[in-house]
């Protein structure tokens, strides 16, 4: 599953989240970004379409920017780290429409929790396959 990871560098928290992301998911999955235009770019390449995004904006007005770019992301679960708890961040954060939403200063490990969620069920999901013709459905048939 193709994992997009906006942290911009700088922080103790990013640190923390790249390397939580890297040992949950195969680094030739993740497409990380820490600034605004490589994550624009990645988003614009088809062959880098994610199935999943985490997002740790450093400021409000990085946030803005990410919203501006939500409209790349309509197919894509995401999981969204706020700077801060002010009730106009929280708003801009739920624009981005985010599986699980959560504070800089919360539990990292509760990300790594979602996110492993989040994969599991996506794996069990791609791993449903319609039934093949002649297989399932003649014995079906024929088992009346």
């Amino acid at each position: 599953m193709r994992l997009v990871l906006f942290a911009p560098q700088g922080s103790d928290t990013a640190g923390g989240l790249n390397r939580l992301v890297g040992r949950l998911v195969p680094a030739r999955d993740i497409i990380a970004c820490d600034t605004i235009e490589s994550l624009e770019y990645n988003l614009r390449t088809p062959s880098n379409r994610p199935a999943l995004a985490i997002f740790m904006p450093s400021s409000f007005e990085n946030l803005m920017e990410l919203v501006d770019l939500g409209w790349m992301l309509q197919d894509c679960r995401t999981i969204v780290i706020l700077p801060d708890r002010d009730n106009s961040t929280v708003t801009m954060g739920h624009l981005l429409r985010p599986s699980f939403l959560t504070f800089k200063d919360c539990d990292i490990n509760e990300v790594g929790a979602v996110l492993t969620n989040i994969m599991h069920n996506t794996a069990a999901l791609t791993s449903l396959a319609p039934f093949e013709s002649g297989t399932e459905q003649s014995s079906f048939i024929n088992a009346k």
